[in-house]
């Protein structure tokens, strides 16, 4: 079996990990370099200990597929389905598929559903950051936030930007 070599972006991560725990506690590290080295380490643990599932993955290409065949109902096209009318109604109900929110519920509450889903992301992005944080320092992950950020990983990149759309 052939020993593989490490690249040179491998050996330069390495080198800049190890001159950053070296120098932490001489100078102060900005923040910025911090989070980064966080969030890198910890999706390299996430790229090798996550569990797969694969049957998200089959969730989300469900999913997908409804949201690329959703863009042409053009829903949100008020002279091709009147409101109180059964293609409305129809269309309606059909776009729970591929934007979550009905229709009929979307038009007045769109900046409400935005905020909702803002916060949700923004209340994910700390879940993560404190993750990364506590994993940099421990470097150990608990199980539960193993899991529930690999859920998210798996849907969230997918399925967000269809959704508000």
């Amino acid at each position: 079996m052939e020993e593989t070599q490490p690249t040179s972006t491998a050996l330069s991560t390495e080198i800049a990990t190890s001159a950053m725990s070296k120098y932490s506690c001489l100078i102060d590290i900005p923040l910025s370099y911090r989070v980064i080295d966080s969030l890198t380490s910890l999706f390299n643990y996430f790229d090798i200990y996550a569990p797969r599932m694969h049957f998200f993955h089959v969730i989300v290409t469900v999913f997908r597929f409804f949201q690329l065949m959703g863009g042409a109902f053009m829903a949100g096209n008020t002279s091709s389905f009147a409101k109180g009318t059964l293609s409305y109604s129809a269309v309606s109900i059909l776009t729970i598929f591929f934007h979550v929110v009905p229709l009929e519920y979307r038009y007045g509450n769109a900046v409400y559903i935005l905020y909702a889903f803002n916060g949700f992301l923004i209340l994910n992005g700390i879940y993560l950051l404190i993750t990364a944080f506590v994993y940099k320092s421990t470097s150990k992950v608990p199980r539960v936030s193993c899991i529930l950020l690999s859920i998210f990983m798996a849907f969230g990149p997918f399925l967000c930007l269809p959704i508000i759309a």
